[in-house]
């Protein structure tokens, strides 16, 4: 019998079929000439939800779509869906008097009498009346409570400042709902002690993702079936919700102005008698009572639908854009400058709005990237022809926004990437005007557009002048989607990685103990403090420790993946470290510096025997023999500068850079590269600055330290790339050494006489190879590296110490006065003796300082190879202790409240002798101390001494303008900018 029942049912059902299709010939017909996926018998293209959420229906639509052109063809049951992402076949939909219904499914939206989703009849009527509150003038006159509101916005994220990572989405939603309830019920929630807005936002999200699952699960679309689901009873529950605060609002005004219509009339002015503009509520409640155009149901589906439109997609502008502007910190430093420049004061009026063009050009940039609305729909009551094919009345035509967005033959090969040029005035003049339709577009296009720019533009510029923002989050890592098996070989990894943990932190165990001891940051498990270094660059990192240059204990811990680092600055404790044979080791760190053969770098056995031997390179009697090059070089700098008097400003590292690479060339290897017309010194200057910052980049992100990690990366290629450049410099040093020596006879023994039979101590490279001749130890490689670390290390401290040194006396023009006076006296000749040197006290006060306020090496670290007691706490075996030089200059219980001001007389000699020696630390300190430090204090005093006496210098930067950019050697990364004038009154040639 049942069988029987079946049968019959599926005749009936064939039937209806038949006659369904029959009657909607015409649809069928020119649909079939439209490209399309498979769609299987009666359910069309439905099973592609089957199994998948929102997030994974979403991904594979937009792969999908990349795979087709416009239009494309999907049947979902009986419904004709096509999608169009053509600009020009966009502009013909959305600007047709035929294609203003909504969708059909937006009837799973609701709000039906609200403008939003208004049929279009009704949405005629809506729009003529309501557009006046979105007028220019009405936006306007919302500043004032976008000002507000976004003041408190900045308030509230003063807790989050330094705490890590947090989801600003709900924050930016209390933000819009607050500036929302305000603009359209003048209603300021901010006033309401309980947690109604929290709630509001809930609801909203959870209303939200009920109602697009069901659009997108076909099988839920008919009432029928829904009304069985628990979707729909959590639908009604939270809709009772959303609709109570808009219905109690409205039916209070309601009562009010029925007992009372002349309060109303007098509220519409404010006290001196100026017609004051409109709430949304007030529009709505004319169009209630004088034009009778709506009803109670369409004042609280107008008032709900913009409420939960402005809330929703404000807060997700706002917490997009910030995600993006966090991601992309040059994006984010430039938009701060160009609010920084345009907006001094904290109150932003309208008009200031327009002036930030490259804020308009973030804010759409992140709108095309991201779009808030990724889709919107329509439904054609008649046929419309698109290109080549015809669409048929009734059919659900959807406009894909993101691909449009993202298409590559409009945006170029970099669509998936955030550039916010992309809306710059020429970029934008060669598109299609419907290639970027952020609030949808045509006839029916978003009636709030004004007001949402307005509102998120004063809230973006408070919040980005306000703080900086940054993120571990990377564009390629949104929506990420795993399959099972990747989930597995997760789990089973995750094991083992904690097993392998657990085991290595037992065989560390006395580490960790001691370490405990110590106080310190929080630390993230298996990696530490690394985060720390995330989303931040070489210009960044430094500041941010700066900002806790006053408040750090010590000493500090903290952990870096495996790796203890404990920060010491006491210089009691620092004398203690730096004084031990168990510290003379490098810290680890340093091994991604190279030159592991040379001195600067060299294992501790390894640095013992080359110290030993390499000393009486840097004797007293050798370094004084290099005062005749520091003079002849300083002349030679001297003169260069002439043609820069009087021209303004210039960034003074780059000649002082050549100063030091021609003056360690010839003191090192006896090579003049004055004499070289080739553009060696600049590419070898350079070459060094990029090789530093790549290096000390892999330093302070932990997660680059694994050699095949790094190898992965575009910076480890770049590195190897300048490697190469460095050794081929080396050999070519060689060669010009090789050719030099044949030409003028040059000695390689360690001490030898000239034709005059005057007495010479050698070159340093004489002193290298005749070590290298006598011990079996120091190969060829020791060599080179010694060399390089000669010239490397020497060169950019120099360089940076000397236009440093120039700088602040620019700043300080009473301390450059004093100190030409005391050169002019103490050292009245051109050339400047060794013996003059011990006459310059006031400039050995002015260089010692400039070091203490911008040391050129703002930290350095040893690993201690036994336990060590350091007051209190004992530094386990294997600890990297870092000594933050800036911090110990700066100390305030050491260098007094003006700490962090210039000032030589800090190292008068009686300020020096109530000072521990420790506390300054220039050129390191103890057992391994710099080798060269008074190769560096003679060739900087002649330099300075030569400069000061023969130009006045000054510079249009403050201390407090400086900015740091982080490396091996610590620069300034506005530039050592300064001008000159010549003291003799002559002009530049």
């Amino acid at each position: 019998m049942f069988k029987i029942l079946l049968a019959i049912a599926g005749f009936f059902l064939f039937v209806w079929y038949y006659l369904f299709r029959r009657s909607r010939r015409r649809m069928y017909e020119l649909a079939a000439k439209i490209p399309g996926p498979l769609d299987w018998p009666l359910i069309g293209a439905i099973h592609i939800g089957i199994g998948r959420g929102p997030t994974e229906i979403f991904n594979y639509l937009f792969q999908y779509m990349h795979t087709l052109r416009s239009p494309i063809r999907a049947w979902f049951g009986h419904l004709l869906v096509i999608l169009i992402d053509e600009p020009e076949h966009l502009a013909v939909i959305l600007n047709s008097q035929d294609c203003l219904k909504k969708s059909y499914v937006y009837r799973f939206v609701g709000f039906e009498k609200g403008l939003f989703n208004a049929p279009p009849e009704l949405w005629r009527v809506l729009r003529k009346q309501l557009n006046t509150s979105f007028s220019n003038a009405a936006t306007k006159s919302f500043v004032p409570v976008f000002n507000e509101k976004s003041d408190n916005l900045v308030s509230n994220l003063r807790h989050h400042v330094g705490r890590g990572q947090f989801d600003f989405l709900a924050i930016a939603g209390e933000y819009s709902l607050s500036t929302s309830s305000v603009n359209a019920l003048g209603l300021d929630l901010d006033n309401d002690q309980s947690d109604y807005k929290k709630r509001y936002l809930e609801n909203g999200e959870k209303m939200f993702t009920l109602k697009f699952t069901r659009i997108y699960k076909a099988w839920l679309h008919p009432q029928s079936i829904y009304k069985w689901t628990a979707s729909y009873r959590e639908e009604m529950r939270r809709l009772k919700f959303f609709q109570n605060m808009s219905r109690n609002i409205f039916e209070t005004r309601k009562r009010m102005r029925l007992t009372n219509p002349e309060s109303f009339s007098a509220a519409e002015r404010d006290e001196d008698n100026v017609r004051r503009p409109q709430l949304f509520i007030e529009r709505l409640e004319k169009m209630y009572f004088e034009s009778k155009t709506t009803d109670d149901e369409g004042v609280i589906e107008n008032l709900d639908t913009f409420l939960f439109a402005s809330n929703d997609t404000t807060a997700s502008l706002v917490s997009t854009t910030l995600l993006l502007l966090a991601m992309y910190q040059d994006v984010q430093e430039r938009l701060f400058q160009e609010i920084r420049d345009t907006l001094p004061n904290d109150f932003i009026e309208y008009e200031d709005l327009a002036k930030l063009t490259y804020l308009d050009m973030v804010l759409k940039e992140t709108m095309r990237l991201i779009p808030v609305v990724a889709v919107v729909a329509r439904e054609n009551e008649k046929e419309i022809q698109i290109g080549e094919y015809t669409i048929p009345a009734n059919t659900q035509i959807v406009v894909p926004i993101i691909k449009v967005h993202r298409d590559k033959n409009i945006w170029g090969e970099r669509a998936d990437e955030f550039d916010p040029e992309n809306f710059s005035p020429e970029n934008c003049a060669k598109r299609h005007p419907y290639a970027f339709i952020p609030f949808s577009g045509g006839i029916r296009n978003c009636v709030g557009i004004k007001y949402a720019y307005v509102s998120l533009k004063i809230a973006l510029i408070k919040l980005i002048k306000s703080y900086k923002f940054s993120t571990t989050l990377k564009l390629c890592d949104l929506e990420a989607v795993f399959g099972e098996m990747l989930k597995v070989l997760l789990v089973v990894m995750g094991i083992l990685v904690c097993t392998w943990y657990y085991f290595f932190r037992r065989s560390r165990r006395r580490l960790y103990e001691l370490a405990a001891k110590i106080p310190g940051p929080f630390d993230w498990p298996l990696i530490g403090s690394i985060h720390i270094g995330i989303g931040r660059g070489p210009t960044t990192i430094l500041p941010y420790f700066l900002q806790f240059l006053h408040v750090v204990p010590t000493p500090m811990r903290a952990w870096f993946g495996p790796l203890l680092m404990v920060v010491i600055d006491n210089p009691e404790h620092v004398a203690l470290i730096l004084n031990s044979q168990d510290c003379v080791k490098r810290s680890y760190v340093y091994r991604f510096l190279g030159f592991e053969k040379g001195l600067f770098n060299a294992p501790p056995d390894l640095w013992r025997k080359q110290r030993k031997l390499l000393n009486p390179s840097f004797s007293n009697a050798v370094v004084k023999r290099f005062v005749p090059t520091f003079n002849a070089k300083a002349d030679k700098l001297a003169e260069s500068l002439l043609a820069l008097a009087g021209t303004g400003q210039f960034n003074m590292v780059e000649k002082a850079g050549e100063y030091t690479v021609s003056t360690t060339m010839v003191n090192s290897l006896g090579l003049d590269l004055d004499e070289d017309n080739s553009d060696y010194k600049k590419r070898y200057l350079e070459n060094a600055d990029k090789m530093q910052t790549l290096k000390f980049t892999r330093i302070y992100k932990a997660w680059l330290h694994p050699e095949f990690i790094y190898k992965l990366t575009p910076s480890y290629r770049e590195e190897m790339k300048r490697v190469k450049m460095f050794q081929e410099m080396s050999r070519k040093t060689l060669e010009l050494r090789k050719a030099a020596r044949l030409e003028k006879s040059i000695q390689k023994c360690n001490i030898y006489r000239d034709e005059d039979n005057v007495r010479h101590v050698p070159l340093f490279i004489d002193r290298l190879e005749a070590i290298a001749s006598e011990s079996d130890f120091f190969d060829e490689e020791c060599i080179i590296e010694n060399l390089d670390t000669v010239i490397f290390a020497s060169n950019d401290t120099s360089a940076c110490a000397i236009s440093t040194a120039l700088l602040l006396l620019a700043m300080h023009p009473d301390v450059q006065e004093r100190l030409y006076q005391e050169v002019i006296d103490a050292a009245p000749n051109d050339y400047i003796d060794y013996e003059d040197l011990a006459k310059l006290v006031y400039l050995e006060m002015v260089i010692k300082e400039s070091m203490r306020l911008l040391p050129v090496v703002p930290v350095f670290a040893r690993e201690c190879e036994k336990e060590i007691q350091v007051g209190e706490y004992t530094i386990p075996a294997g600890a990297q202790i870092m000594i933050p030089t800036i911090k110990v200059h700066r100390d305030r219980k050491i260098w007094g409240d003006r700490s962090e001001e210039f000032d030589p007389e800090n190292f008068s000699p009686e300020n020096c002798a109530k000072r521990h020696p420790f506390a300054f630390l220039p050129f390191t300190g103890g057992v391994r101390s710099c080798t060269g430090a008074k190769y560096a204090y003679i060739s900087l005093k002649i330099v300075l001494a030569k400069l000061v006496k023969r130009y006045r210098l000054s510079t249009e930067l403050r201390l407090a303008d400086l900015k740091f950019h982080a490396s091996i050697v610590m620069r300034i990364g506005n530039g050592y900018m300064i001008s000159i004038e010549r003291r003799d009154g002559k002009k530049a040639w």
